[in-house]
């Protein structure tokens, strides 16, 4: 619960400071510090119920404001957040059919593509490009599938996995 607290207060501390002061001098540095916060609260998971939901509303709301300031297309950017999303989607339907546990299983591939999406939000942020995009996708989409994987073969759940083999 405190993660979700955490999150809420600094999302809405930003808001407040980048809208209701006009403080976007400094925009890039404070969207930056909180996906910096999100990525290590990210790290740390564990198996309750509403920190696993915030941290899975977490990242869109950042995108969300990432485009609210970034003067970029974001139908540049959504095609491959479309298709992972269904996929994360989908294997967390499947972790909450097969254990009834809301947090998915994560490997070292799972992790490595949530910083590679901090990597691609970053990059968004500081020069508008799409470098990390085919990086990003391509990560999720193996990620995707290995947690599928990962999610078939266990009998139980368990909340980190070092891989498939």
């Amino acid at each position: 619960m405190t993660k979700l607290i955490i999150r809420f207060f600094l999302i809405l501390t930003a808001s407040v400071v980048l809208f209701k002061f006009n403080y976007f001098d400094n925009y890039d540095l404070i969207i930056e510090f909180l996906l910096i916060i999100g990525l290590i609260l990210n790290y740390r998971k564990n198996e309750n119920t509403a920190e696993a939901i915030s941290n899975y509303f977490y990242w869109p709301i950042m995108m969300f404001v990432i485009f609210l300031h970034a003067k970029i297309s974001l139908f540049s950017f959504i095609d491959a957040f479309i298709i992972l999303l269904c996929l994360k989607t989908l294997v967390l339907f499947l972790n909450y059919f097969k254990y009834k546990k809301i947090s998915v299983t994560s490997s070292y591939l799972s992790k490595f593509w949530i910083f590679i999406f901090y990597m691609y939000l970053t990059e968004i942020i500081l020069n508008s490009t799409h470098g990390f995009k085919s990086l990003f996708y391509f990560i999720g989409l193996i990620s995707c599938f290995e947690t599928f994987l990962i999610i078939i073969k266990n009998k139980e759940w368990k909340l980190n996995c070092i891989s498939i083999w």
